[in-house]
Order: structure tokens, then sequence, then C-alpha cells
């Protein structure tokens, strides 16, 4: 006799449809681990170096699109959401007191924005042309609001984007290219508010190399991949060791040299 389902199982997700332009699993080690290089720059600028080298903020600012780009892949080869959102939280939950120390920031860290985000992805690939319109236009207001989040509302329905593009659909190419720039204008704070009216200091070079960077960068590594028949190199679960592992690498050196970091060297 067959026995009932359980009632605690999780209902099965919808398959999405695939892509051909997916990545290989060893081009896909190689766009994260560039992708974690330049997310330690800009971290390494931020938090030790008082932000001062520009060049290495620049460089940062593809770092979250391109593991958007990572994520889109795994949404199209239809990953088991449910154990990759438990793995996020938890790593997410044991970076944050790090990631306030290395960057004196109240903010929660991009593991938590990278979970909600595949959440919010996972939805709108279900919804309708029109609604996923909606749901990108109205995302727009994030770039003036201040939410509890890195890349705020925005980075939030971006690897969406990225997915309907790598399915073939124009619309998500569109807003791919749209949402690129002005999700690292938001990040950087490039709005102020004086005397009533919004100035927005637009930094075009930063911005196109954003954008060139989500949609040539992921083409570039998997060519080159292929040429060398590149296959899976690095450790699984790398990335969710490393992000903690540096934050608190950063966290110390904060602690020990709270004045000035680079101090030491000028002794």
């Amino acid at each position: 006799m067959t026995s009932p389902p359980s009632s605690f199982q999780s209902p099965p997700q919808t398959p999405i449809p695939s892509s051909p332009l997916v990545l290989t699993e060893g081009s896909l080690d190689a766009l994260k681990l560039l992708a974690l290089l330049l997310m330690t720059l800009d971290h390494t600028n931020q938090s030790i170096l008082g932000g001062h080298y520009d060049i290495l903020t620049n460089l940062g600012r593809a770092a979250y699109p391109l593991f958007c780009f990572a994520m889109a892949c795994n949404l199209l080869r239809n990953a088991p959401l449910d154990r990759y959102i438990t793995r996020m939280v938890a790593f997410a939950l044991l970076s944050q007191p790090f990631y306030i120390l290395a960057f004196d920031e109240s903010k929660l860290n991009v593991l938590f924005v990278l979970c909600l985000a595949a959440l919010v992805s996972r939805w709108l690939l279900e919804q309708s042309p029109r609604t996923q319109h909606i749901v990108f236009a109205l995302s727009l207001l994030g770039f003036f609001l201040k939410d509890p989040v890195e890349y705020d509302v925005l980075g939030l329905v971006y690897p969406a984007a990225i997915t309907l593009g790598l399915q073939g659909h124009k619309r998500g190419w569109f807003w791919c290219v749209l949402l690129s720039p002005l999700l690292n204008m938001d990040l950087d704070r490039v709005v102020e508010h004086n005397g009533g009216s919004w100035d927005i200091a637009f930094q075009p070079k930063e911005f196109l190399w954003v954008t060139a960077a989500v949609l040539l960068l992921p083409v570039a590594v998997h060519w080159l991949c292929k040429q060398l028949r590149t296959p899976r190199f690095l450790p699984k679960y790398l990335f969710y060791v490393y992000y903690p592992l540096h934050l608190g690498i950063l966290a110390l050196w904060r602690l020990l040299f709270v004045q000035s970091p680079w101090d030491i060297f000028s002794l």
C-alpha cells in the first residue's frame, strides 16, 4: 500500500524554460571568481582604504551584476530554491556582525539581498509580460528610497531581468540595460536633495562600465573557458565561506587600526 504524500513537503517548483545562453559549470565558476575578486577590491577600498581609490570602487560596481548573472543561470537550471535560500540565510546571518564592523553600516549585507532577489525573481518569472513590466517600472521608485538592504529595490528585480534576457525576451535586456546604471547610482547615493530639488550627478563612464560588464564579461568568460575546455574548478560552497571570512578579516583590521588603519606602515 502506497503511503500518502507528506503534508510537510514543499510544493514542486514550476519549471522555468531554459536557454542555450546559460553558461557551463566551468564558465560559471570563472565568472563567480571574477565577481569575488571585484567585490574584494571594492570592499577593501571602502573598509580600510577610506574609499580613496575610485578605480577599485568602479571595478567593484560590476560584482553584484555578475553574481546576479550567475543566479539567473541557476534559475534557468531550475535549481532547488528552498535549499539555496536556507543556505544563503544561514551565511547571511553569520556575516552580518562582520559586515557592520567592516563598514560601520546598518544595512543588511548582500547575501540577504540575493535571498530576496531569488524569491522575487522566481515569482516574477511566472507572471505575465504586462505584470513584469509594471513591477520593473515600480522598482525604479527604489532609486529615491533608502531601503534596509544593499542595492535597494532595484537589486531585487535585477536577476529576473537578466533571466528574461537569457531566455531571449527583449524586455529582459531592455530592463537589464536600464537597471544596471541605476543600480549603482542608488548605491553610491549620487542623488542629493539640495534646496528642494533633486540634483542627479551622472558618471557615464562608470555606468557604461557596469552595463558593459554584465552584458559582455559573461560572454568573454564563457568563450575563454570553452576554448580552454575548463571544467568546474571551484569548491561548491566557496562563496558562502569566503564572504563572511573576508568580512571578518576586514572587520579585524578596522578594530586593530580604528583611527587610521594604514598608520602602521608609516611607523
